[in-house]
């Protein structure tokens, strides 16, 4: 993937701040919890938001979208963490963690609103135009 064209393409600070109601720092890196490609974490009050430079261009909203519900859903039950990465976790997740028995209401409430939001932009062609579908959204 392009990371500095799909970067260049949509603010995504701006899409993730207006959908959680929060500031958020949008980072094409890799997430510092192994097995992911997307992971949100807590810095003081502000909800980061670390995407995997490897995610697939067709996964890359589903997952950006995943991680900027739990800034909305979840921001508030976080550790707040004061340094810049937060520790590794001790038990990995794997990609297909969501495909588990077994699976935390967060992530299956992220997953459902991920979907929702992906809803809206449905038809979108581009991500700019995601982009501006979901920022319309938000503030409707």
């Amino acid at each position: 993937m392009d990371v500095k064209r799909i970067r260049a393409a949509a603010n995504w600070n701006a899409t993730a701040e207006a959908l959680s109601g929060r500031d958020c720092d949008v980072r094409f890196e890799q997430p510092s919890r192994q097995g992911v490609d997307g992971l949100f974490w807590r810095l003081n009050d502000t909800a980061v938001i670390q995407l995997s430079p490897d995610i697939p261009e067709d996964q890359l909203m589903r997952v950006f979208l995943h991680e900027a519900a739990h800034a909305l859903h979840d921001f508030d039950r976080y550790t707040i963490h004061r340094s810049e990465r937060p520790a590794r976790a001790a038990k990995p997740y794997t990609k297909n963690h969501l495909q588990r028995p077994v699976v935390s209401r967060s992530e299956t409430r992220a997953e459902r609103q991920a979907r929702e939001w992906l809803a809206a932009c449905d038809g979108c062609s581009s991500l700019m135009g995601k982009h501006i579908a979901l920022m319309i959204l938000a503030h409707s």
